[in-house]
């Protein structure tokens, strides 16, 4: 009788995968990730994370990532990135070659160039801006390709009887209830290969095309109980620390008014948003990517060609089917409202796009020899694209932390050359506006990459305070909202920063006029 371990042993050999290969994607890989793995910039949440640990912990509690809270907990206490990214380097191979395996197809040039793609869609980018979520990402990469192989071997396999099916059914479910509990979109990810493992099944024969299909209501029956189990962990979890949930309802405090009263407007909103991200994904990502319509209609185009005489699915069937791909990364829109949920919740994007890429490159080899070639090229493309993207967001990171720091030791410099800063004890830190700077490069919706500690959150005194704090400067606190009415008035007279006179002490309250705004100061 077949096992997990035993399907996962077979994966190197079924898809000719050597030691050679797996060192040439682990070395494309870190090519990628080389920003993240030897260039350590502090970006925004870092520097509450690093002044304060255990409220940073809590956190992950707060929003349902009690896994990560363990995992910080216990073996990872550090938010050292070094370790976070090396282990995102491995897990991208690691999730790949399992990917090979369940979709029957193996290692060629083909699956090397559509590897690109896989790691370096700008979806990926924005959970690696956070070595927490990286490390998430991490395992979420893994653990959905190895629920899914289970799934498979359960119920498209031959592994006993009924009552042994369930039994074995329970490693899937701890899988997910795992994974979920490290980034609760990563069950759309495992939904997506549930999809796509039917889709692109390599050269399998007929009957086992048909048992995935057949599986594909366990893949829905599996996410919806492990989601309901993590729902009962994290109340669990929010008791025993006695906690309360935080951060979440921000994106489904509209979806039912809106729903209720304009329902159009909801309905539409979501589909320009799907029809936008796979017709104009740079509308969100910033870099241009239009290659990826090109390869999205390139990749039916040729499926339906190339399949049009095969008995293995209906062409209905075969239509239903991409149609539940294109839309399965965006599911969770049905809790928001349209362009709430941030874009690093569509955590399974790059795998989709991975696999229509691979739909035009295997099946085009049916066709012409012209097909291939068109093929590659869409691919090659998109691919070039997704390493741009990886380009202008570096870029733009490693600019404004570089800006940032400048700009911390301006504020540090001015307060050690001035003589009225001169024996000051903690003083009260006050600001007004935020820092205006200019965008050299395009960046993604909701990325950090252009984000600046002293414009995040409208100027956050709290955040500045933060990451002043990690620099050395440790002399400095928040003005509460008493404080900041009683100086209000001194801003009228002040000047914009980088002015000398931006920068001014009135008894043990700290003044830092950032720019001429009118909106009321921000707590924190």
């Amino acid at each position: 009788m077949d096992s997990l371990l035993g399907s996962i042993q077979r994966i190197p050999r079924k898809a000719g995968l050597s030691s050679g290969t797996i060192g040439v994607l682990l070395g494309i890989t870190i090519l990628c990730l080389g920003g993240f793995l030897f260039s350590y910039t502090a970006s925004i949440d870092d520097e509450l994370t690093l002044i304060n640990r255990n409220q940073s912990i809590l956190f992950h509690f707060q929003i349902g990532r009690f896994m990560l809270g363990l995992l910080r907990l216990g073996a990872w206490q550090s938010t050292h990135p070094f370790i976070a990214y090396a282990s995102l380097a491995v897990a991208y191979v690691t999730s790949y070659a399992l990917l090979l395996g369940i979709h029957n197809l193996r290692h060629s040039w083909t699956t090397t160039l559509s590897f690109v793609i896989f790691i370096g869609f700008p979806t990926n980018w924005l959970l690696q801006e956070f070595p927490v979520t990286a490390f998430s990402l991490a395992f979420g990469l893994v653990l959905a390709p190895l629920a899914a192989i289970e799934t498979l071997r359960v119920h498209a396999g031959d592994s006993g009887g009924r009552a042994y099916n369930w039994r074995l059914s329970l490693i899937t479910v701890a899988l997910l209830v795992v994974m979920i509990g490290f980034f609760q979109s990563f069950v759309l990810l495992y939904l997506s290969i549930g999809v796509g493992c039917v889709l692109l099944d390599g050269d399998a024969a007929r009957e086992e095309t048909s048992l995935r299909l057949r599986a594909l209501p366990y893949f829905v029956g599996y996410g919806v109980i492990a989601t309901l189990l993590h729902r009962l962990l994290f109340k669990l979890s929010l008791l025993i620390q006695n906690l309360e949930p935080t951060h979440l309802d921000q994106y489904t405090r509209n979806t039912l008014g809106l729903l209720r009263f304009k329902p159009l407007d909801y309905l539409s909103g979501h589909a320009v948003q799907i029809i936008r991200s796979y017709a104009h994904p740079g509308y969100s990502y910033g870099p241009d990517l239009w290659a990826l319509p090109i390869l999205i209609a390139g990749s039916i185009l040729t499926y339906g060609f190339a399949t049009r005489r095969s008995q293995h699915l209906s062409p209905l069937t075969q239509a239903g089917l991409v149609g539940l791909l294109l839309l399965s990364p965006f599911l969770l829109n049905l809790l928001s409202t349209p362009n709430r949920l941030p874009l690093r919740s569509y955590v399974s994007f790059p795998y989709v796009i991975w696999v229509f890429s691979m739909l035009w490159l295997f099946h085009a080899r049916r066709l012409r020899r012209g097909a291939v070639l068109a093929a590659a090229l869409g691919t090659g493309l998109l691919s070039f694209q997704c390493l741009n993207v990886i380009s202008e967001y570096s870029f733009a990171r490693n600019y404004h932390s570089r800006a940032d720091f400048i700009t911390a030791s301006s504020i540090a410099s001015a307060m050690l050359n001035r003589p009225e800063f001169s024996g000051q004890g903690p003083l009260k830190l006050v600001v007004q506006g935020e820092l205006e700077r200019p965008l050299l490069s395009r960046s993604a919706w909701y990325s950090s990459a252009n984000g600046s500690f002293f414009n995040w959150d409208g100027g956050s005194p709290g955040r500045i305070v933060a990451y002043l704090r990690t620099l050395g400067i440790a002399n400095l606190r928040v003005g509460d909202a008493a404080t900041r009415a009683r100086v209000n008035s001194q801003f009228r007279t002040m000047r914009s920063w980088p002015d000398p006179q931006s920068l001014r002490l009135r008894g043990d309250v700290l003044l830092l006029k950032l720019s001429d705004d009118s909106r009321p100061l921000k707590a924190s």
